[in-house]
């Protein structure tokens, strides 16, 4: 088929695509008009299309000129997916929103962004919104994305919006706004986590999005791969390397009902994906539900998947560099994976070959952990600036401890201070009505200063240290990363969050919030009283349970990087109670000023 339209836009894109694949499957969703259903429904390429083409016509009614803001807020669904292309095809700007937000930082962002239109999930947000509405004078119309009906202006329905779509369809027009669209054309404005000050607009372009094909045959995706989405579509992590990279590809993208250990891990079961992009958090779910299972066994069972584990380890030792392993071990693998594959069946994983874990650094002892299983786990770098991905590890080449070498197009340099410098057609175009902060991050001859340090090593490959702005100086001068060292409790079963402070301190110590489903099945087994987990948290018992936890840590650590001191948090750190951003970052100046009183007491003489 020969491509109509332009593969220089998104819009371009999609409609080459389905052209393309027309009856063939693109989203399996557990949805059917707008609600939740116990199966997975496959939707083709012309269906989609469809009914996007019909909500995008029924924004040009509104009134939605080119360039203009439409901000979508919700979780992952076909409707927000149909709403999100259906203002690209409209040459709209889609402002992506996190359900979560507070009213407070979605008024920020209405009003930085002057969003016109606002896609709403549900009641909730709505009101939200609605509430904004004296302080956002551009918002006309807020649309609501579930089922509901008889709502008066400035509401409106997603079925009242398809209506007006159908009343005032008109293709050729559409097409036009399509065919009028450029490479440099700001697309998608996505707004910073704000862990270090209020928000800022990534204005990220066609052609930024674009540069991340350059990722898809690196990994070999093809038209019979299956993606499961559970990653934020409003970020751009879940924007490409879930939504467009499928899309690219032409495989199928199966939206994950919610992030609830259950519901994902009846989505895995359901929908057994080939290609999984993730986050360390849910290998590290995994890891432990897993970990637990093992204890449960009989000690000859452990012992076989002992094995069998040791075995698929090394043989990882050669496939991750595409060597050729020794018949030996061949043949020993073969029977060892009888034991594996059963493992990874029962995890839904039997039919996945490609695990990516992004957004943050995974523990080694994780990624071996996987190695063993037999699944190569794929860790990767960027940021919402960079569109994202910059450096990717990739099969034949994977090395531990590294997010990887370049991808093609990207250019990687390391500053004398250590911070890493990134420059390439994925970089951003810049921060929304921000000229002097958009100048701070990209030097006149294009770098963009990432605020992360790290560094290359002899073959290419980039190893991350931690934020630049994060970085701890003891009072006796010695740099340290926190984040290497709270992602050392990631794998243990009692340590759900760890934050390490100690800024101009004499020594590091930890807040640490516990695993309080874990701790009250240890809690049980102890002969414990069943407590709340405030009460739990203040038991000696838990405390010295935890100071295992802390001990096992430091012997990891130089001594000035050890842990002297911590205390036991009463409840898990969380968006809702202000501690982490959106995207699940730690906000480390909230933390410091609302645990001011414990922090202090650790450094009391």
């Amino acid at each position: 088929m020969s491509e109509l339209f332009s593969n220089d836009t998104m819009s371009g894109k999609l409609r080459n695509r389905a052209l393309k694949y027309g009856d063939r499957t693109e989203m399996l969703a557990p949805e059917r008009d707008g609600r939740r259903v116990k199966e997975f429904v496959p939707y083709s390429w012309n269906e989609m299309l469809h009914e996007t083409d019909l909500i995008a016509s029924g924004l040009i009614a509104l009134g939605l000129q080119p360039g203009e803001r439409v901000a979508v807020i919700g979780g992952n669904s076909l409707r927000w997916i149909k709403s999100f292309f259906a203002d690209v095809l409209a040459g709209g700007i889609t402002v992506t929103v996190y359900p979560t937000m507070t009213a407070k930082d979605m008024g920020i962002i209405l009003g930085d962004s002057g969003a016109r239109f606002a896609f709403a999930a549900n009641q909730g947000i709505q009101e939200r919104v609605q509430s904004l509405q004296g302080s956002l004078p551009k918002l006309e119309r807020i649309i609501r994305l579930d089922p509901v009906e008889n709502l008066a202006a400035p509401l409106m329905s997603y079925d009242e919006l398809l209506r007006l779509g159908e009343q005032h369809f008109d293709l050729e027009l559409l097409l036009q706004r399509v065919r009028a669209q450029k490479t440099d054309d700001t697309v998608v404005l996505i707004y910073t986590s704000g862990t270090t000050g209020e928000p800022k607009g990534v204005m990220l372009s066609n052609a930024n999005f674009i540069s991340q094909v350059k990722v898809v045959p690196l990994f070999k995706f093809n038209e019979s791969d299956v993606w499961l989405n559970h990653i934020p579509l409003c970020h751009s992590f879940g924007l490409s390397g879930d939504l467009l990279a499928a899309g690219e590809i032409g495989g199928v993208l199966a939206l994950a009902p919610s992030v609830e250990p259950d519901e994902l891990r009846w989505a895995l079961r359901s929908v057994r994906p080939t290609v999984l992009m993730s986050v360390p958090r849910l290998y590290e779910k995994m890891f432990l539900k897993i970990q637990s299972t093992l204890d449960e066994k009989p000690p000859i069972a452990r012992k076989i998947f002992g094995w069998a584990h040791g075995v698929g380890r090394e043989m990882f030792r050669y496939t991750s560099r595409s060597q050729r392993p020794p018949l030996l071990l061949q043949a020993k693998f073969r029977l060892a994976n009888r034991v594996l594959h059963r493992v990874r069946k029962e995890a839904g994983f039997d039919r996945l070959r490609v695990a990516y874990a992004g957004g943050a650094s995974s523990a080694p002892q994780l990624i071996e952990f996987f190695e063993g299983l037999g699944l190569e786990l794929y860790q990767g770098y960027g940021l919402t600036e960079t569109s994202p991905v910059v450096a990717v590890n990739r099969p034949g080449k994977n090395k531990l401890g590294s997010v990887g070498p370049a991808i093609e197009g990207a250019a990687i340099r390391i500053a004398d201070d250590g911070e890493i410098l990134i420059k390439g057609p994925m970089v951003m175009k810049g921060y929304w009505n921000k000229p002097t902060e958009t100048a701070e991050a990209i030097s006149p001859d294009g770098w963009f200063h990432t605020g992360d340090i790290g560094h290359l090593d002899e073959d290419g490959y980039l190893f991350i240290t931690d934020r630049k702005k994060e970085l701890i100086v003891t009072s006796g001068g010695k740099n340290i990363a926190p984040t290497h060292l709270e992602n050392l409790f990631n794998i243990d079963p009692f340590v759900e969050a760890a934050v390490v402070v100690g800024n101009d301190r004499k020594f590091l110590s930890a807040l640490l919030c516990p695993n309080f489903e874990e701790l009250e099945k240890w809690a049980a087994k102890q002969g414990l009283p069943a407590q709340s987990p405030a009460e739990l948290a203040r038991r000696p018992e838990v405390y010295a349970l935890l100071q295992k936890s802390v001990d096992a840590v430091n012997a990891q650590l130089a001594r000035f990087e050890t842990i002297k001191k911590f205390a036991v948090m009463d409840h898990v750190f969380c968006e809702a109670t202000g501690e982490l951003t959106a995207t699940q970052k730690y906000k480390r100046r909230i933390i410091d000023q609302k645990y001011k009183d414990v922090i202090e007491g650790f450094y009391r003489e």
